[in-house]
């Protein structure tokens, strides 16, 4: 039985490259029975699938997807034309519909390639986006902001739970609401959840 039954990956690399196979065997065994496997023939893809395809890698989180176009001698999932590369094995995982990951990229300076795809922690792939990007603000509060500590997450107030707050050294709360897609409701929400939480840690200024 599939532990994450929405979870999917998606292979498209060129079936006439010599390394197709090992590479088909990798992503296979890597994905376990924790995806489903799809793989797409670079050379079969239309435009519209390229476009597509290209979409989905850019709707990625920028905290996540790092640096996805080629340059500097790295090839990437996207050329330096704005094209989809068909030359190297591209892998996007997906939680549901939704892309939440890609394969090489360069994060934090980092080249990831094919093979650090499955290496653990599974970040978006396994937790869900939304607890990919908690899990990434507790490591790296400052892409938050400069000199930021946790307070707290998931902490209660009569107005709702605030998913994590930081505090920076003169002492500013920083509340914040983790959503994979925010519109004016989340903002109302978070304004809320932080009123209830001023109101919870200083009762004698509410």
């Amino acid at each position: 039985m599939r532990k994450f039954p929405n979870s999917k990956v998606l292979l498209i690399y060129s079936s006439g490259m010599p390394d197709f196979q090992d590479i088909l065997e990798q992503t296979r065994k890597g994905a376990s029975e924790d995806y489903v496997v799809e793989v797409r023939d670079s050379l079969q893809l239309t435009l519209e699938d390229e476009q597509r395809f290209l979409g989905d890698i850019r709707a990625i989180p920028p905290q996540l997807r790092g640096q996805v176009r080629s340059g500097r001698e790295r090839t990437l999932p996207i050329t330096h034309s704005g094209k989809l590369s068909r030359s190297i094995p591209i892998l996007i995982f997906y939680d549901g519909s939704s892309p939440v990951n890609v394969y090489p990229k360069v994060l934090m300076g980092i080249m990831n390639d094919f093979h650090s795809a499955f290496k653990t922690p599974k970040m978006a792939e396994v937790l869900g986006l939304e607890s990919t990007i908690t899990t990434l603000l507790l490591s790296r509060p400052q892409l938050l902001g400069p000199n930021l500590e946790l307070v707290g997450r998931e902490l209660e107030t009569k107005s709702g739970t605030v998913d994590l707050v930081f505090k920076d050294r003169d002492g500013v709360h920083v509340a914040v609401e983790v959503k994979h897609i925010a519109d004016q409701g989340t903002v109302g929400q978070i304004l809320k959840q932080s009123n209830g939480y001023e109101r919870q840690a200083w009762p004698d200024y509410g």
